[in-house]
């Protein structure tokens, strides 16, 4: 589920037959550092946002460090690119989602203008990796200079957008460094996720079992902050999705669009995802069970629209 392609697979080992059998959706549980120990994070509509990685590669020509002149380098067109590029998000405009067909969604998104249920967050682009020649080689002007990003919005076609927007300014930033030379751009998506949506009958299912379940207590195995018991908790509809992607969309999507990606805080000072002192906490592991359990009963039981 980290690169986009775990869903994938999933869904191809399953099978559309058994896929289009699956009538009361699919629903999805991760733990969330810093939120309440318990507390059980869902919202109707979008779940986690769409995202992409995009990586360019631009060539010129090397030279002798002696004779930049002959050569073409990649690196003031990375200098100008890394300057540029985060002002970038602000050209994508949103409008409001109308009665609008596939053909206008299409030409909208030529356009860098994508349709959106009011109101979307702002599209998010993030540069993670710049890098030209080797470090140590004093005598080469580098020929091969690479810019990776990651691209984030509510929508994937969003994303697209702003990956377009990416590329023609490095397009743009070439053409005016090369000096009558030509570079040569190429790029690839890497690990694009699109975004997750939540029923309103999941977002309910999950809404009712933590109703059920709010009176539970739960021993906590360390007696972590002096406390010994926990609760879940679900204190209302949280107000912004995830701002990570994850591939768990595909798996509504392929059940007809119904089914929730909801949360379930790990501790106000648990490690945040992916650092290095991260290590999961167990005691969210009969909470998780529990909720689960009577996801099933309360889908299987609740009427479906």
């Amino acid at each position: 589920e980290e690169t986009g392609e775990g869903a994938k697979r999933m869904i191809a080992d399953l099978g559309s037959d058994m896929l289009s059998s699956v009538t009361h959706g699919a629903f999805g549980m991760h733990n969330i550092p810093g939120e309440p120990e318990g507390k059980v994070l869902a919202r109707a509509g979008l779940s986690a946002r769409a995202s992409t990685g995009i990586e360019i590669t631009i060539t010129g020509a090397a030279a002798h460090a002696s004779e930049p002149h002959r050569g073409l380098s990649p690196l003031p067109v990375l200098a100008r690119v890394a300057e540029k590029a985060p002002e970038l998000p602000a050209t994508v405009i949103s409008l409001e989602e109308g009665e609008r067909g596939e053909e206008e969604l299409d030409a909208a998104e030529e356009k860098n203008i994508i349709i959106h249920r009011p109101p979307p967050s702002p599209p998010l682009l993030t540069l993670v990796h710049l890098s030209a020649g080797k470090p140590g080689d004093f005598g080469v002007l580098p020929a091969v200079g690479t810019l990776c990003a990651t691209l984030r919005a509510d929508r994937i076609q969003t994303v697209n957008c702003l990956a377009n927007a990416l590329l023609n300014l490095v397009a743009e930033e070439a053409r005016a460094a090369a000096g009558g030379e030509e570079f040569q751009i190429d790029h690839r998506l890497v690990e694009p996720f699109a975004e997750t949506i939540n029923s309103k009958f999941g977002f309910g299912v999950v809404k009712a079992a933590c109703a059920e379940l709010k009176d539970h207590v739960y021993a906590r195995s360390s007696g972590k902050d002096g406390e010994r018991t926990a609760r879940l908790s679900f204190s209302g509809e949280s107000t912004e999705p995830f701002p990570w992607s994850e591939d768990f969309g595909q798996f509504t999507a392929a059940c007809g669009g119904n089914g929730a990606l909801f949360g379930l805080g790990a501790g106000l000072n648990h490690p945040a995802l992916h650092a290095k002192d991260y290590d999961f906490n167990d005691d969210l592991i009969p909470m998780g069970a529990d909720l689960w359990l009577m996801i099933v009963q309360n889908a299987l039981h609740q009427h479906q629209p």
